[in-house]
């Protein structure tokens, strides 16, 4: 099974999480709040990361689930986003509801860092 990085635990994001759990794959989860991570991976036997670093950097994939444009480019771009962190060839895929334009600028940069971005 493949080892998946879940980043951003709402509503969807945790359900998403928790599906991919129940379906054997070997989950990793990351909140903005560290308690929401802590309380649903030992609900369902994840494991809870204390950064995005962490939480993607061992993963075959990384599916975001966030808010808008602003907390998915803080989760993704910069120094400590998860391009900086994942493995080359990882798949990364976004799905918040984001504007056409911060769509194209994940996906160049997803390119740039050599990701799969989805």
């Amino acid at each position: 099974m493949s080892s998946i990085g879940v980043l951003g635990l709402g509503a969807m994001g945790s359900r998403m999480a928790v599906n991919y759990a129940n379906a054997g794959h070997d989950v990793t989860v990351w909140n903005r709040t560290p308690d929401v991570a802590d309380e649903l991976a030992t609900a369902h036997g994840m494991s809870a990361a204390t950064s995005i670093q962490q939480a993607v950097g061992e993963a075959d994939v990384v599916v975001s689930m966030v808010t808008n444009d602003d907390a998915a480019n803080a989760i993704w771009l910069g120094d400590h986003g998860a391009f900086a962190s994942m493995r080359p060839g990882s798949i990364s895929i976004e799905s918040s509801t984001l504007t056409p334009r911060m769509v194209r600028e994940l996906a160049a940069a997803a390119n740039m860092a050599e990701m799969c971005f989805v």
